[in-house]
């Protein structure tokens, strides 16, 4: 089981939230949660260690607050991208709603990822004055399978790529300078850590 719980606030009430003065609804403990249906360049993506739960805040200009709750229902999916010359291969932690996909590099989730383990954590999408958090609750066998997940694509990508094992070189040779395409709708993430 992989259950959601979403709450919108003021971006200011995401501030008193970050510095451990206010308690989003959605984070405080109940008996029982609602299992979630199936479900341009970010400015910055941001992990905290508030409390028990592992964080990611996405920070999302020019995205409406409709977006923003698509976004916070969705289940985070895992794949690997090539780039246009075949050379790199990332892996992405990605929250794809109908028209909007935001994503970040796994191997820049290290400290994140670790914190998961116990099979909760936090996602904070904000644009402007409106956030969305949304906790999420795995169960064990959702947490086992949502980290094998990220390793399988991990053991593909970054460090652990090599092109020559999946491309032969005429295709490598016919790819080589060819320019990213911006997919519309998809943002990419910059990670940068805060510790407490």
């Amino acid at each position: 089981m992989h259950a959601i719980k979403i709450a919108t606030m003021a971006f200011s009430d995401l501030m008193t939230y970050l510095d451990g003065t206010a308690v989003p609804p959605c984070l405080v403990e109940e008996r029982r949660t609602h299992a979630a249906s199936e479900p341009v360049v970010i400015e910055s993506i941001l992990l905290v260690g508030i409390d028990e739960f592992a964080h990611i805040i996405f920070v999302l200009p020019g995205l409406s607050a409709r977006q923003l709750l698509e976004l916070g229902a969705c289940r985070p999916s895992c794949y690997n991208e090539d780039s246009a010359d075949l050379l790199k291969r990332t892996s992405y932690m990605a929250w794809a709603a109908k028209d909007v996909e935001a994503r970040v590099d796994c191997w820049r989730l290290r400290e994140f990822l670790d914190g998961i383990a116990d099979g909760q954590f936090v996602v904070v999408f904000t644009s402007g004055e409106h956030a969305v958090i949304a906790r999420h609750t795995l169960d064990s066998d959702a947490t086992s399978g949502f980290q094998a997940d990220i390793q399988g694509c991990c053991i593909a990508s970054g460090p652990n790529y090599r092109p020559s094992r999946q491309y032969s070189e005429q295709e490598i040779e016919v790819a080589h300078g060819q320019r990213e395409v911006v997919r519309k709708g998809v943002l990419t993430a910059d990670v940068w850590t805060k510790r407490g």
